[in-house]
């Protein structure tokens, strides 16, 4: 068979041209010749079309009737979310008057209609952690996180819970990244600065307060927070010292017992004594001179000291041994010789305090109450060597009676005082012995 030759196309002046000759074997269809019994059948004769079946064989189930109760959930809702800044204005009201539940129930009122309200999630939060609820506060609060990694407000609360929780270095890491969104938010300086505290980085804490400062100058809180912070970054010692000659003993006593827990100890120890003798509260520093005697066992004067706070408190017995021991070591120390008669008198040792007081009037003419003491010792001797003799003159005395009278009376006049029951109450003495003895006495010899 021929073949057609090829057209190809014209152009002209940029416009594409068809061919004008019509396709090979263009001629026009014929319509099919019909069978003549088909055409004499009706539409009555033909069977009708088979069911129409779903290509994918998958039967699609008719669309769910709406339930009454989800459309008045609906409704209700979107009666609602009109209106979410009233309702948020509610429950903050209700958790400053202490409406807790109620305001629970606010805010999860809110966040049923709009999981993204940053202001209610907060706000739950917060509520969330008054109620002792941490772990759930925590969640809400990463929740905003997520929604906004910068958001300041979510940030520092979600800081002052780790703080409080003692996750220190977590708790700093939000303080940060508020910082690093804007070196001006006050609020989180002054809780770095806190943080910065409670890890004793003074030093750093202070940058953070003076920024503070820069921002909020004349501040009395923070200004508070820059003396306290300055008193710590200067010696405790130095300190008390200008506060104690200031007069200001309070203060002085305070910056003492700090310095005991730094390098210079045994001074501010030492220093703190001579506080406590000079505010007369010396049995308080019994247990620091018992500390630095322990280290300075050679040290004569601390022993003194508390020996003279021992005999404050009325241990008098352990007040005597430290001055027998002070005497050991320094026995020309002549304020130990007076002290250590005193000790001696109160306790009724008369003999021996003689000798000691003897000792210190010797080695210091001028010690006037320590001659006063001897003097009465002395006289009182006497009294009682004279009571003793009438004693042994009376018929029936025997000795354990004597020994008893003379540990009571003093002399002979301080016993004419006294009466026949008192008298017979002691060891050895009877009724009639003790009538027999006021007898002679109040006659005289």
């Amino acid at each position: 068979m021929p073949r057609r030759p090829v057209v190809k196309p014209r152009y002209g002046s940029g416009i594409f041209r068809r061919p004008v000759y019509p396709p090979w074997g263009s001629a026009p269809i014929k319509p099919p010749v019909r069978d003549s019994k088909a055409t004499t059948a009706t539409t009555q004769e033909l069977p009708p079309p088979p069911p129409q079946v779903d290509p994918y064989g998958i039967d699609t189930p008719p669309p769910p009737l709406e339930k009454p109760q989800e459309d008045a959930k609906r409704a209700f809702i979107e009666e609602i979310s009109l209106d979410i800044p009233a309702l948020m204005d509610t429950a903050e009201k209700r958790v400053s008057t202490g409406e807790y539940q109620e305001a629970l129930e606010d805010f999860e009122t809110i966040l049923h209609i709009d999981k993204r309200n940053q202001g209610a999630l907060i706000g739950k939060a917060g509520l969330l952690q008054r109620l002792q609820r941490h772990d759930e506060s925590l969640d809400l609060l990463d929740r905003v996180l997520q929604l906004d990694p910068w958001h300041y407000g979510a940030l520092l609360a979600k800081g002052r819970l780790l703080e409080d929780r003692g996750s220190y270095d977590d708790a700093m890491q939000c303080y940060e990244a508020v910082l690093q969104g804007g070196p001006n938010y006050l609020e989180a300086l002054v809780r770095k600065g806190d943080l910065l505290m409670r890890r004793q980085e003074h030093e750093l804490a202070r940058d953070a307060y003076q920024g503070a400062l820069r921002l909020k100058p004349g501040d009395p809180e923070l200004e508070a927070k820059m003396r306290s912070l300055e008193e710590l970054l200067e010696d405790s010692l130095d300190i008390a010292r200008r506060e104690a000659e200031a007069g200001n003993l309070g203060r002085a006593e305070e910056f003492y017992r700090r310095a005991l827990k730094g390098d210079r100890a045994e001074e501010a120890r030492k220093e703190l004594i001579d506080h406590y003798f000079l505010t007369e509260r010396e049995e308080e520093s019994v247990p620091l001179l018992d500390h630095s005697i322990e280290e300075n066992s050679d040290d004569f004067q601390l022993v003194l000291k508390r020996a003279q706070a021992l005999s404050k408190s009325g241990k008098l017995a352990e007040a005597l041994e430290d001055c027998k021991r002070v005497c050991e070591m320094a026995p020309e120390l002549t304020s130990v010789w007076a002290i250590r008669g005193a000790l001696e008198v109160d306790l009724g040792l008369e003999s021996r305090a003689v000798e000691s007081l003897e000792r210190s009037c010797s080695m210091n003419p001028d010690d006037a109450e320590s001659a006063m003491r001897l003097k009465e010792l002395r006289q009182r001797e006497r009294n009682r060597a004279e009571l003793e003799q009438v004693l042994e003159s009376i018929d029936g005395v025997h000795e354990v009676a004597v020994k008893s009278i003379l540990g009571t009376f003093g002399g002979i006049e301080e016993m004419k005082r006294t009466k026949v029951k008192a008298l017979a109450s002691l060891e050895g003495v009877s009724e009639d012995m003790a009538k027999a003895i006021l007898k002679r006495v109040r006659k005289g010899r």
